[in-house]
């Protein structure tokens, strides 16, 4: 792969994290717990997985890697499924500025899942489904085709 195309993918991958950060940030998830009526937030609790984007390019593929907890943000986490600790409740209680009992809240995690799990069923929320990278990928296409022309038409490689 040639510096040139690097950069390509490298710009379809920092459009995409743009877009993915503006999801977790901003968009409100429909939700659900038990004992209360339906709500709406955003995922973005401490702010971690908004800064976790990671891009790896190889010959031909582009990778992106983010925190591991996207899956229960966008399907949701089943009861019996929850893989946390007290602590870790803790921590996000404090950042979301929640003041219940840590125990009482992994409880009622193991019992009935997560809110967004209690709403979808494990289903897909929706968080990313906004994300659009054709305005990128089409902007690559043109980059690529004017090279190839300008390679034909003065026989040279511009890197």
């Amino acid at each position: 792969m040639t510096i040139f195309e690097q950069e390509i993918f490298n710009e379809i991958a920092q459009d995409y994290i743009q877009q993915f950060k503006n999801a977790i940030e901003t968009k409100p998830i429909k939700r659900k717990s038990r004992g209360r009526s339906d709500f709406e937030s955003v995922v973005n609790a401490s702010g971690n997985l908004a800064k976790s984007p990671r891009i790896e390019i190889t010959d031909n593929e582009l990778n992106i890697y983010v925190l591991g907890y996207i899956d229960s943000l966008i399907y949701g986490q089943p009861p019996q499924k929850i893989n946390t600790t007290v602590f870790e409740i803790e921590n996000w209680m404090n950042s979301k500025g929640v003041e219940y009992s840590a125990v009482s809240v992994l409880d009622n995690l193991q019992q009935y899942g997560n809110s967004i799990f209690q709403k979808f069923h494990g289903a897909n929320s929706g968080l990313l489904e906004d994300i659009n990278l054709e305005g990128s990928i089409n902007k690559a296409k043109e980059k690529l085709i004017l090279k190839k022309i300008k390679e034909i038409t003065y026989g040279i490689n511009p890197n």
